[in-house]
């Protein structure tokens, strides 16, 4: 038997509801979004009511990791997927954000990053020059 009681709304879309680990009060439900087929998947209890609304692209996007959990217990990336592949600008602004960070913009971030933040800089440097002459 299901963990989840599917049912009608009054307007005639279909509703799953069902309870999450804790025993919050949970539903899937298809979304009367003009235009765009969407779903609200969430908590609804009152006082915590915390809805995703998710079109057939996010989901399709959520199905592998969800699979894969259902499969192993893990959350990891699928074997088919691969990496994001990244440009040189992308390691440049990073760390051009941490330099910022570091000349009295977030001196909380300074405190706590000062003794790896110049390796990390370094390898974000290499890296980007190791990215740039690739290209």
């Amino acid at each position: 038997m299901s963990k989840i009681h599917v049912k009608s709304t009054v307007l005639g879309f279909l509703r799953g509801e069902f309870l999450d680990r804790y025993g919050m009060s949970c539903i899937i439900q298809k979304s009367a979004l003009a235009g765009e087929d969407c779903i609200w998947l969430g908590a609804d209890e009152p006082g915590k009511r915390v809805w995703m609304h998710l079109t057939q692209g996010l989901v399709r996007d959520l199905l592998p990791l969800l699979q894969t959990f259902a499969d192993t217990g893990e959350l990891v990336m699928p074997e088919q997927a691969e990496a994001p592949a990244f440009e040189p600008e992308d390691f440049a602004h990073t760390a051009t954000l941490l330099r910022e960070n570091m000349n009295g913009k977030g001196a909380v971030f300074q405190a706590v990053c000062s003794n790896n933040l110049s390796i990390i800089l370094a390898a974000l440097d290499a890296l980007s020059q190791d990215v740039g002459d690739a290209s």
